[in-house]
């Protein structure tokens, strides 16, 4: 009877301790689930990117190789075939193993066929600054397609976006360009009249694009450091020389200059000096943005650990919700008042069954044959039964 009120008091409490436990449950399920799938998301995002840095690598590799075998043979000189050829193998392979998951492969094949139809043809003059132009026009759509399927260019990061267009977008277009002013002025340079006229307009043209490419290279870190904490130290260096030899070719002073370019060599020197610093650039770009990428994916595999962790806590959050709740037995009992009454006889039914008496089964009968005599006696008022005697 003691014990019954002390049930009626954990009632309540393990009710309310069911109730948290089943809304806490409930938050950390929704909340978990939300973050593995926003963290996993973000995961393969990061990895697609990766991706499409080792992809976009020998993809621009192959485009200043493909403006150093247009200079070539517009001169009449025969390509440098190994260079060449390297760039290709490595750029099939990129191709090999990304291709599905960039969606590149198409574009891939009509380039790689340019590709060896010009070196099977060996065009020159005119017709290499055409035909090569073609290739590498299928070049620059390649690394902005794969700039694009990457989700390189839809990175939240403002510095990783600036590293992405930098590498895949922009420093194409200045590798192409400057090769194509030293190309076409080589051509038609040292004409007059009316080819003098389209050379410099073309030249003019390119000039202003590669003008345009070089200045958001240069400006892109200087904006990015407002929101960036680390912005790479060992990307400055190639960037300055960038910038110095890019404002020779194509700088705002030369664009304010008159339009008409300056002599053949000079312009072919400097076309090849932004190209080489071009690539310098371009190989620090990429590898500041894979460490860029290389951190986030550590950061979200951090993430991915606290939400672990957060689990935990709320299953153990909940264990002692139900240890408060649901006491032990001990801790139970000691809530009872003492009882002081003789405990119930605990001993071995055994033992009392051998110290019962032996009775004969004639004597049982004997006292049932009384019980039927005495039940046939009439019984009399006590005076009649003394005036009898």
């Amino acid at each position: 009877m003691t014990a019954r009120p002390a049930r009626h008091r954990r009632g309540p409490r393990i009710a309310v301790a069911i109730l948290l436990l089943v809304l806490i449950a409930g938050l950390f399920g929704a909340q978990a689930v939300q973050l593995r799938h926003s963290v996993r998301a973000d995961a393969a995002t990061v990895s697609l990117e990766q991706q499409g840095v080792r992809y976009l690598r020998p993809a621009v590799r192959l485009v200043a190789e493909l403006a150093n075998a247009r200079s070539a043979a517009v001169r009449s000189e025969t390509p440098e075939a190994a260079a060449l050829t390297a760039a290709i193998s490595a750029m099939a392979d990129a191709d090999a193993a990304s291709g599905d998951a960039l969606r590149s492969r198409q574009r891939w094949s009509q380039l790689r066929a340019q590709v060896e139809r010009l070196r099977s043809q060996a065009p020159t003059g005119r017709a290499a600054l055409q035909e090569y132009g073609e290739a590498l026009a299928l070049a620059l759509d390649l690394c902005r397609t794969v700039l694009h399927t990457a989700h390189l260019a839809t990175d939240g990061d403002p510095y990783r976006n600036y590293l992405a267009y930098t590498a895949a977008s922009r420093l194409p277009v200045v590798l192409a360009g400057a090769g194509f002013m030293a190309d076409r002025w080589y051509l038609d340079g040292r004409g007059s009249g009316a080819v003098r006229e389209r050379a410099t307009l073309a030249v003019s043209v390119t000039r202003s694009e590669v003008a345009e490419a070089a200045t958001a290279i240069g400006a892109g870190p200087g904006a990015a450091s407002d929101v960036s904490a680390s912005v790479g130290r060992d990307l400055f260096r190639p960037l300055d020389v960038f910038r110095d030899v890019a404002g020779q070719l194509a700088g705002p002073a030369v664009l304010e200059q008159e339009a008409t370019p300056s002599d053949v060599a000079t312009v072919t020197t400097d076309a090849r000096t932004v190209q080489e610093a071009g690539r310098a650039l371009a190989g620090a770009t990429f590898n500041e943005l894979d460490r860029e990428l290389v951190a986030r994916r550590d950061d979200l595999a951090a993430a991915e650990l606290r939400q672990l962790l957060l689990a935990l806590a709320g299953v153990a959050g909940g264990l002692v919700l139900l240890w408060w709740a649901v006491p032990a037995r001990g801790r139970d009992l000691s809530d009872r008042p003492a009882d002081t009454s003789e405990p119930p006889f605990a001993g071995d039914i055994a033992s009392v069954a051998v110290a019962l008496p032996e009775v004969d089964a004639r004597d049982l009968l004997a006292i049932e044959e009384l019980v039927h005599v005495g039940r046939g006696v009439r019984p009399r008022p006590r005076d009649e039964a003394g005036n009898a005697e």
